[in-house]
C-alpha cells in the first residue's frame, strides 16, 4: 500500500503548498499596496470616512431595487467562472442588461442608471439607430461616480448632436478594448472610434473573455439578424455570474467568520501573484496597449471608421503614479507611428491635491473633469 501514502503524501504537500501561496498572496497584496500608498495616507483616510456613508447608500439603493454592477474583469476572477465560461465558449462584456444599476459614490452621492440591452450606461434607443461615434475604455469612460449627463461619452453626443454610445466599463484593460472593438464596431458600423487610456492601462493583463472572444464564432448576439441584441445563451451566463457574486456583497455587513470565508474565496485565485507575475513578463508592459490600438486601427481601417487615442492622467494626490508620464509618452509614441491621432488630457486637467478636475472623494475625474476632457475632444481635429 505504499503507493496510497505516496499519494497522500503528494496530495497533502501540495494543500500546504496551494495554503502557503494563499498566504504569499496576501502578503505581495500588502506590502504592494504599502508601497502604493505610501505618500496618500490622507487620501485613504478619506475614503475610509467615506465607506460608513456608502454602506447605507447601497443599503437604500437596494431596497428601491438597484442591483450592484458586477465588472467584468471581476466575473473573470475565480477559476470556477472561468471553467464554465469556457464551457460555454462565452465570454462577458458588461453587466446586467436592462438593469437598475448603482456603481460608486465619490462625494456626489451614488451613481445609478438604467443599463442597456448589452449592459453598458446608454439610453437604450441609441441601438436602434445609426451610430456615428463610441467611446471604449474603462471607469474613466463609464463615468464612474457622477450622473448620467456628466459622463464624457454623453457630453460628447449632446454637445455634437451625434448618436454616441459609451462602452467603457470599470477594471476594464487593453484586453477588454480590443474586444470590445471586434465585437461592436462591425455591428454598429460607427464614424468615429475614442479609445481611452488610463495609467492602470499598462501592464500585461489575463483575461478569459478576451480569449473566448477571439475565436471566430463567439456565442453573444442574437442569431436573429433582424435585431441587434444579446443571446439567450450570453443572458443566462451572465445571470449565473451575478448572482454568484452578488452573494458575497454581504461581506460589507457580514461578521467576522463571512469576511473570512469571503476573502479566501477571493485569495484562492491568487490574484496578487498572478498580476504581479504578468506584469513582469514583459519589461516595458505596453504590449497589451500596442495590441489594443493596432488591431481596433485594423478593424476600423475594415469598417470605415476614424480611430483615434486619448490618455487621461492619474490624480497625483489620489493615485500617485511613478510611471504614468512614461505611459503617456509610450502611447504617444504608438499613434504617431500608427498616423493616428492622440490627445493627451494632461494638458487641462490639474492633477495636484485640492484639484476640481477629480472628484472630492476618491480617484476618478469630476463633473468639471469630464466636462473638461469632453471639451478637449469636441476641440480636437477631426
Amino acid at each position: 500500500m505504499s503507493w496510497i501514502k505516496n499519494i497522500t503524501l503528494i496530495f497533502i504537500v501540495s494543500l500546504v503548498c496551494y495554503f502557503l501561496l494563499i498566504v504569499a498572496d496576501w502578503s505581495v497584496d500588502k506590502i504592494s499596496s504599502g508601497f502604493r500608498h505610501k505618500i496618500t495616507s490622507e487620501a485613504n483616510a478619506m475614503i475610509k470616512q467615506r465607506a460608513a456613508q456608502d454602506v447605507l447608500l447601497k443599503a437604500k439603493a437596494i431596497s428601491s431595487g438597484f442591483k450592484a454592477l458586477i465588472y467584468p474583469e471581476v466575473m473573470e476572477s475565480t477559476w470556477i467562472m472561468q471553467a464554465k465560461m469556457r464551457y460555454l465558449n462565452i465570454g462577458v462584456v458588461a453587466g446586467m442588461p436592462m438593469t437598475k444599476t448603482y456603481t460608486c459614490n465619490e462625494g456626489y452621492g451614488l451613481t445609478s442608471y438604467t443599463s442597456d440591452r448589452f449592459g453598458f450606461r446608454n439610453n437604450d434607443q441609441k441601438w436602434d439607430h445609426a451610430v456615428d461615434t463610441i467611446f471604449i475604455g474603462d471607469s474613466m469612460v463609464h463615468g464612474a461616480c457622477v450622473d448620467d449627463l456628466a459622463t464624457i461619452p454623453s457630453l460628447y453626443g449632446s454637445y455634437t448632436n451625434r448618436n454616441t454610445l459609451n462602452l467603457g466599463m470599470g477594471s476594464n484593460h487593453p484586453k477588454h478594448y480590443l474586444t470590445l472593438a471586434k465585437l461592436f464596431i462591425p455591428k454598429t458600423n460607427p464614424k468615429n472610434v475614442f479609445m481611452v487610456f488610463y495609467p492602470n492601462d499598462r501592464g500585461v493583463f489575463p483575461s478569459i473573455s478576451h480569449e473566448i472572444f477571439s475565436e471566430k464564432n463567439p456565442l453573444i448576439f442574437s442569431k436573429n439578424k433582424n435585431e441587434l441584441a444579446l443571446s439567450e445563451e450570453y443572458k443566462d451566463l451572465l445571470t449565473e455570474l451575478n448572482d454568484y457574486f452578488l452573494s458575497n456583497l454581504k461581506v460589507e455587513t457580514s461578521n467576522f467568520f463571512e469576511r473570512a470565508v469571503a476573502s479566501l474565496k477571493y485569495r484562492l485565485a491568487l490574484p496578487s501573484i498572478r498580476a504581479l507575475v504578468l506584469s513582469n513578463l514583459k519589461k516595458d508592459a505596453i504590449d497589451d496597449s500596442r495590441r489594443a490600438i493596432n488591431y481596433t486601427k485594423e478593424i476600423c481601417e475594415r469598417a470605415g471608421c476614424n480611430l483615434k487615442i486619448i490618455y487621461i492622467p492619474n490624480s497625483k494626490f489620489w493615485m500617485p503614479d511613478a510611471f504614468s508620464e512614461k505611459y503617456m509618452e509610450r502611447l504617444q509614441e504608438i499613434s504617431k507611428e500608427l498616423e493616428l491621432h492622440f490627445i493627451d488630457a494632461s494638458s487641462v486637467l490639474n492633477r495636484k491635491k485640492g484639484s476640481l478636475d477629480y472628484a472630492i472623494k476618491g480617484l476618478h475625474l469630476s463633473p468639471l473633469g469630464y466636462k473638461k476632457v469632453s471639451d478637449l475632444i469636441i476641440g480636437s481635429p477631426n
